[in-house]
């Protein structure tokens, strides 16, 4: 290697947190806690599947915490859902996150254990009611 080439050594700890990861992880923590709470499952029952604590599930929920590829797979073996819903349709960086809305999350709340023509039909019914 010649002298004058400079290598930057690489920093210990975590990477600097950005705006964008930052929205990325709140995405990811309404829909485990939207997804636990369609099971009627307390943060204390999924820390315990998961082997934390309830305090860890909160941070996870509000995106305080980075949630690590293995544990969300965890968190989606144990809430039987499949692990693309916390990826799949996540809004634009610079948008505002509409799971954060409270009647949104509620309007999920009562949607997801309606079976699935159900489902369809009040899809359906929205398109129109949304209009073009």
């Amino acid at each position: 290697m010649p002298q004058d080439t400079f290598v930057p050594r690489r920093r210990r700890g975590r990477p600097p947190r950005t705006e964008a990861s930052s929205f990325v992880d709140q995405c990811i923590g309404a829909r485990i806690q939207l997804y636990r709470r369609s099971q009627r499952l307390t943060q204390a029952a999924l820390g315990e599947g998961l082997g934390v604590t309830f305090q860890q599930i909160q941070k996870y929920e509000n995106g305080r915490s980075r949630i690590t590829v293995s544990t969300l797979y965890q968190i989606a073996d144990l809430l039987n859902v499949p692990i693309m819903l916390f990826f799949t349709d996540l809004p634009d960086a610079g948008a505002p996150n509409p799971l954060s809305d409270p009647d949104t999350m509620t309007a999920l709340h009562h949607f997801q254990p309606l079976p699935k023509p159900v489902k369809k039909q009040m899809v359906a019914l929205m398109k129109v009611l949304r209009g073009p």
